[in-house]
Parts: structure tokens; C-alpha cells; sequence
């Protein structure tokens, strides 16, 4: 294997340990009597499980091993002497980590029983980055920075990480934004160690004139996340000249099921211009930047996603989307409901200062490309991403509640043009920016207007006011 012999990343360290256990005899494998044996079990500390699936080695020679489900590994006939074992697997391959070989002594009729483990957390972030512990979350972002038209590894890049996170005192609800820059080493790499779990970090790298888009990177809890990302010329979004914009994206939009899907909107973030795609589902996007680059891609009836990509200059990225359905369809909002009134708004946002209203020209100031990316301004709001992944789902803290038995998340109640909205996944499978006139956000039971109280609305209330439903927009 040449990823044996060469580093993927200045981590090295202590990815694998060996624990060598008693030796015993060889009996039923029948060694021969100038040959041992060697068998053992890796073991994943990140999961707190057998690791399956990963390539155990005698290092200097061609005998190799895979783990079975169990993690266990066997080499049967190992001549006698000294070795180096080490193991590699997809998950180490995944973050950049290669593990360092260790000796063992074969001795000549025996079985020496060995058991490899991948490295605590708490292990890695002490020798990682002990100095660096972000905002006292226990995960690892890492990755490296390489130029998109040679794929030469940046050193001295700014990676700039960023992202909100909500916590409940017995008194308030704090919502903090995060911003915390790496710069990459000689080879690239570069590491942000103490991210919190469960919350969408924002990347974006920069090399003087050479700058990445906007990435979305959604960190697990107690895990080793990977990111890695490519700069290029005419990628910042200061540049006005398109000269360096030379990129192109092309390819094809899906279901689930591989059926083309016609109609669906692509865009890549942060840059102008979006493609629609044709009967046969297939889209292009030319004029792009280059570098590493989020594209959304959202259809009526569909969950809208997002989608990483490399762009090369003066070259063609051919790419293929998948969307899942949504389970209910916009033409659930073919209903007699009321239209969207401005001067009641106004009167409204006097009567419960505690809310939070959005007109149009809010709206269109945040240069939003997705609901929730509106609806996490709004007081007491907490996007939740689903372990399936997918748009964010709206939840409230109930914040107002001086009970702490009653502190916590809360469901939301939608009501959509003044009616009632089963809204059974994240608004943002239902609804874009564009479409929308204004929002209404109260998130508590006492500042609830009559004509949104109901029995489920005690944890707070989202309005959302449609251009269908007013006299421009019907």
C-alpha cells in the first residue's frame, strides 16, 4: 500500500497503541516450528467499539490482514524475529492519520496475541492542540488547504471557522457567534480543536488573492471531522474583475431512487448566477471561480440540500445531486387564508415588543438563502440538524418561564398565511426567501396573539406571510 509509506498529514502520533499480551501456543494452527503467529483485536476509542475494516500490516513486508467486524485480525504464518505492526483503515484515512509502527517479537511455535487501539479524544485534543480548546466543545475540524489549479499544499493560509451556539441559564437563553481562525502549516494542514457537538461550522480559507467560498460542515459530537479545502484566484468575493472565473460545474439532479429530476435549481453559494435543470435533470454552471464551493440545489416538493465541490480553472467538475422528498407538498398552501397586511404588522410588533418580526425589507437586507437562515435571528430560536441529515428543524427555548422544570426545546406551531401548517419537516423544504413577504416569531405562551393560541402553541409560534397571498404576488 503507498499509503503506508508516505504521511497524510504532521499527526502522526499516537493513532494506534499496542498492548502485547502473553504469549501462547500455537497448537491448532500448526506453525511451523521456525515460524510464530500473530492475532489481536483494533479497537476504535473514538466509538468505543471494535474497529472492522481495517488493514493491519507487517510493516517492510507483503503479509497483511483485514479485521472482521469484531476487530479481529489473524497472520498465521509469521517467520520468527522482530516487526513493525501497524494498521490503517478508512476512518484514518478520512482525517489525515496515519499510525505509527510498533515492534513485536515473533517467537518461533507460539501466537502472540496483540490488540491495537485508535486514540481517546481526550487524547487527541491534549496532544493535537492542548493549547487550543476553541470554545470548550470536545471535537476536532481538521484538514489541509491546496492550491485549485496545482493542488500544491498552502502553508500559511488563514481557515477561518465559524458558528452559533444557544445555552440556557435560569434566566435567559445565550446565543453566541463563535469565530475562531487556523493557519496551515508547511504541508497545509491545519486543526481547531474544543468545536461543540451537534452544530454547523462555516469555513472559509483565504491565501492572499487565492480565497475558498463558504463551507457548510456539520461536526458531531466527541469526533474527528475532516475538511478539507481549495483556494484560487477570483474566489473572493471582493474581486469585480470575472477574468479569473473560468470554472465550470455541470451534471445531474436526482431523487433518491436515481430518477432525473426537471426543474430543480442550482447555485453555487456566495456567487452569482444559479442553473435550472432540463427534462433529463442534467444543469451547468459556467463563469464559476474556482476552489472549494457549496452548491444548493432545491426543488418544489423536495428537501432543498447542500453539496461540496472543487472547482479547477479552466476546467469542467461533472457532479451528481441527490434530493429526498418531502413528505408534504406546497400545495398544502392552497387555502383561503388571509393576506399579508403591513400596517398590522407595525401595530403588531407594538403590541409584543418581546417578538420578532421580519418585513420585506428585513428580509431582503439579510440576503438569506435559506428560511432558517432568517429564522435563527429571531429571539428564543434553535436550529437542530437531524442525525439523517438534510435542512435545519426549527425548535424554541422557552426562555420566559421561571420555572426551570419547564425549561428546555420546545415544538413550534406554524401557521402560514394566518392558517394553520402542518409543517412536518424544516421550512425550508417548503419555502425560499423569495417567496416571502414577512415573518412573525413569538417564543412564549404570554406573548402569543389571540388568533395563534392554541394548545400547542404554549412553546411559541412561527408566521410566515407568502407573496402568493398578497394582491402582487397571487
Amino acid at each position: 500500500m503507498n499509503a503506508r509509506r508516505k504521511r497524510r498529514s504532521r499527526w502522526p502520533f499516537v493513532a494506534s497503541g499496542i498492548v502485547l499480551l502473553a504469549a501462547v501456543p500455537a497448537g491448532a494452527q500448526q506453525v511451523p516450528r521456525s515460524a510464530g503467529g500473530i492475532t489481536g483485536v483494533v479497537f476504535d476509542s473514538l466509538d468505543d467499539k471494535p474497529l472492522g475494516d481495517a488493514s493491519v500490516f507487517l510493516v517492510g513486508t507483503s503479509l497483511s490482514a483485514t479485521t472482521n467486524a469484531q476487530g479481529r485480525f489473524t497472520f498465521d504464518t509469521v517467520p520468527a524475529g522482530a516487526y513493525r505492526v501497524a494498521f490503517e483503515s478508512p476512518d484514518l484515512d478520512a482525517i489525515g492519520l496515519t499510525p505509527n509502527a510498533r515492534t513485536v517479537a515473533v517467537q518461533p511455535g507460539a501466537v502472540d496475541t496483540v490488540a491495537l487501539f485508535m486514540p481517546s479524544l481526550t487524547t487527541l485534543l491534549d496532544d493535537m492542540c492542548p493549547a487550543s480548546r476553541a470554545a470548550g466543545g470536545e471535537s476536532i475540524l481538521l484538514g489541509s488547504v491546496s492550491d485549485a489549479a496545482s493542488g500544491a499544499p498552502v502553508a500559511s493560509a488563514t481557515v477561518t471557522l465559524s458558528w452559533q451556539d444557544v445555552s440556557v441559564t435560569r434566566k435567559t437563553v445565550i446565543e453566541q457567534h463563535h469565530v475562531v481562525p487556523a493557519t496551515t502549516a508547511s504541508d497545509g494542514s491545519y486543526a481547531v480543536c474544543g468545536i461543540p457537538g451537534d452544530v454547523l461550522v462555516m469555513v472559509h480559507a483565504a491565501a492572499g488573492r487565492r480565497a475558498s467560498g463558504v463551507l457548510s460542515v456539520l461536526v458531531a459530537p466527541h469526533r474527528l471531522v475532516r475538511q478539507d479545502v481549495a483556494v484560487a484566484f477570483g474566489a473572493d468575493s471582493a474581486a469585480t474583475s470575472w477574468t479569473a472565473r473560468t470554472a465550470t460545474l455541470t451534471g445531474v439532479v436526482t431523487d433518491t431512487t436515481g430518477h432525473p429530476l426537471a426543474g430543480a435549481v442550482v447555485a453555487l453559494i456566495g456567487a452569482p448566477g444559479s442553473a435550472q435543470t432540463d427534462e433529463h435533470g442534467r444543469f451547468s454552471l459556467t463563469t464559476l471561480p474556482a476552489g472549494s464551493w457549496d452548491v444548493e440545489v432545491h426543488r418544489i416538493g423536495f428537501l432543498p440540500n447542500r453539496f461540496s465541490v472543487a472547482l479547477h480553472p479552466q476546467h469542467t467538475t461533472n457532479a451528481a445531486f441527490a434530493l429526498g422528498a418531502a413528505t408534504n407538498m406546497l400545495d398544502t398552501l392552497r387555502v383561503q387564508g388571509r393576506r399579508y397586511d403591513a400596517f398590522a404588522l407595525t401595530e403588531k410588533a407594538r403590541a409584543y415588543p418581546g417578538a420578532t418580526f421580519f418585513s420585506q425589507a428585513a428580509i431582503d437586507s439579510l440576503h438569506a438563502t435559506h428560511v432558517t437562515d432568517i429564522l435563527r435571528r429571531a429571539r428564543g430560536v434553535q436550529l437542530v440538524v437531524p442525525d439523517s441529515g438534510g435542512p435545519p428543524l426549527v425548535q424554541m427555548l422557552r426562555s420566559r418561564f421561571s420555572d426551570l422544570n419547564h425549561a428546555g426545546i420546545c415544538p413550534v406551531e406554524y401557521y402560514v398565511d394566518g392558517v394553520p401548517f402542518d409543517m412536518q419537516n424544516s421550512p425550508d423544504a417548503y419555502f425560499h426567501p423569495d417567496d416571502i413577504v414577512a415573518i412573525e416569531v413569538y417564543d412564549g405562551a404570554s406573548d402569543v396573539p389571540p388568533e395563534y393560541k392554541s394548545g400547542s402553541s404554549s412553546c411559541g409560534v412561527v408566521v410566515i406571510w407568502t407573496k402568493r397571498a398578497t394582491p402582487d404576488g397571487r
